[in-house]
């Protein structure tokens, strides 16, 4: 299933949580469990509550200008990869939820059964996947993606508006440490040139 609208700015207008809200409690009632009863039955359920938590939280961590950077990317021909801790198919799901799917070669999170739990196997792993990995340059807001990045033989840009600081950046060896995102489009500009 495509989403075609995610409503971050009001999700509990947006279809990730209208469609399994029930018609009762004022939603479309599209997604049900197995004795066909909706899959919430109001705003106070777990799991409508879950669901509402995960895009606030999406919604608070959009950086602007990062889809602009990626569209950018995409449209010079950028081989565009991500390597997640979170596991593969939920990746997808939020890739999809920000319409920005189609930009990315290769997702790769993690997956016990395939031997990818440790950032590092999984930078490893999407490495693997993608067609070419001439300029693989790994871009993270934690310590781990830095270290991933060292392990793999990438450069690394780490990104101090995210969860890490610009101090954890420095200590796991980022090639570079940014504060904005402008910043990320001049070094791998440089880079290319």
């Amino acid at each position: 299933m495509r989403v075609r609208h995610l409503n971050l700015s009001n999700p509990t207008h947006g279809a990730a949580l209208q469609a399994p809200l029930a018609k009762s409690a004022g939603g479309w009632g599209l997604c049900r469990q197995a004795d066909d009863e909706p899959v919430c039955q109001d705003a106070e359920d777990a799991d409508y509550r879950k669901i509402l938590a995960a895009l606030k939280r999406i919604r608070h961590r959009e950086e602007p200008g990062v889809k602009e950077l990626l569209e950018m990317l995409h449209r010079q021909g950028r081989r565009l990869a991500i390597a997640t801790a979170k596991p593969t198919a939920s990746a997808h799901i939020v890739l999809e939820l920000l319409q920005i799917s189609e930009m990315f070669e290769v997702v790769s999170g993690s997956q016990k059964d395939a031997g990818r739990i440790t950032k590092t196997e999984i930078l490893k792993h999407a490495l693997g996947e993608c067609s070419s990995i001439d300029g693989a340059v790994m871009i993270g807001d934690r310590c781990y993606d830095m270290e991933a990045a060292q392990a793999n033989g990438v450069d690394s840009i780490g990104v101090a508006f995210g969860y890490g600081t610009r101090e954890e950046l420095h200590g796991a060896g980022a090639t570079h440490v940014v504060d904005v995102v402008a910043d990320i489009s001049a070094i791998l500009t440089d880079a290319s040139a």
